[in-house]
């Protein structure tokens, strides 16, 4: 298994296994691979918040992110 689709199982898994039924959609998150294969999935604040933790998008990230790109977080 291509190490891409292996970040989709990954994903899919987290997100299905995180899912609250009913929760409000916070965010819609696409993931697509080089070779077409694509994960599209409707996110819960409660999800947006771990992953958040997970990828650790805090201030300090954020802040080395753009001063990496010349002072534009874009």
């Amino acid at each position: 298994m291509a190490p891409s689709d292996r970040l989709l199982d990954v994903l899919d898994a987290w997100l299905s296994t995180t899912a609250v039924p009913g929760a409000p959609v916070a965010a819609r998150l696409t993931v697509e691979t080089a070779s077409g294969a694509a994960l599209f999935a409707k996110v819960s604040e409660a999800q947006v918040a771990r992953l958040g933790h997970l990828l650790a998008t805090d201030d300090a990230v954020l802040t080395a992110h753009a001063a990496s790109v010349g002072g534009h977080g874009d």
